[in-house]
């Protein structure tokens, strides 16, 4: 844990010199300047977003919306969050966050502090320097640190039983368990997934949004959807850690909810 924690400092250390703007947020710091609701919706960019009605829109939208990667470039929900991890083409999305909005965002990177990603983390952040968006790093505690346990249950529910204790964001598993345990230690009251349409072949979705080109744009890491190789799947034992989620939440008066997810979610 003290190797990591240095880790992260460095890479904050060297990010301010790559740009200025970057600020090191942990738990506190999140509730305190961007939690605004007691709700909150992860939007991903699958096809089921097109899908969704009015009314299920208008269920999470007056609350705090965050972007997953490219979820921004949807046309049918508004943020100023976007939640993002280093990834090797930074640059598309440094390109295509220019060209859609001069509004000022918020820019938040997460799942860095590992040192194979140290590079690749301060190549987003130089590629994002020149962006007129605020742009956070978060601070994290691994699982593999927390607690020495291969049980991604046992994990998470130390972190959510200490979460009074707890200012640091837990990364431990998928991304979905990232957010989940983001709403929970945020003091969200219910989390809402939109547009999580998890498939074998395909990143987040099946079909093409109609105001999206997944093959130049979210496919562009693996080649042509022909060629991917990249799977999005999510396997029994995270179906079960994430049904375990769900009902920890009712449990302590809180909600998840899978808004039209496509895929396994739609199982939970």
């Amino acid at each position: 844990m003290i190797i990591r924690k240095i880790i992260v400092r460095s890479v904050f250390g060297f990010g301010i010199l790559l740009n200025p703007k970057l600020k090191f947020i942990d738990v506190n710091w999140f509730k305190e300047n961007i939690k605004k609701s007691e709700k909150l919706a992860i939007v991903a960019p699958g096809f089921s977003l097109s899908e969704l009605t009015k009314d299920e829109i208008n269920d999470f939208e007056n609350g705090d919306i965050f972007f997953l990667n490219y979820a921004f470039l949807n046309k049918i929900i508004k943020s100023s969050n976007y939640l993002m991890e280093p990834h090797e083409n930074i640059s598309i999305y440094a390109n295509l966050l220019k060209n859609i909005s001069n509004e000022k965002k918020n820019i938040f990177i997460k799942g860095y502090a590992s040192p194979s990603r140290i590079l690749l983390t301060l190549r987003t952040i130089r590629s994002l320097s020149h962006q007129n968006h605020n742009l956070y790093l978060m601070d994290e505690v691994y699982g593999q640190d927390f607690v020495n346990n291969n049980s991604h249950i046992d994990v998470y529910e130390k972190y959510y039983k200490t979460s009074n204790e707890q200012n640091s964001f837990l990364i431990y598993g998928t991304s979905v368990g990232y957010l989940i345990s983001l709403a929970y230690i945020a003091g969200y009251k219910e989390c809402n997934f939109v547009g999580f349409d998890f498939s074998d072949r395909y990143i987040y979705c099946i079909d093409p949004i109609n105001y999206l080109d997944y093959k130049s744009v979210l496919c562009a890491e693996h080649g042509a959807p022909e060629e991917i190789v990249h799977t999005n799947t999510l396997d029994k034992d995270t179906l079960k850690f994430l049904s375990w989620n769900k009902q920890y939440f009712i449990s302590k008066d809180k909600k998840i909810k899978f808004h039209r997810c496509r895929g396994e979610l739609s199982k939970i």
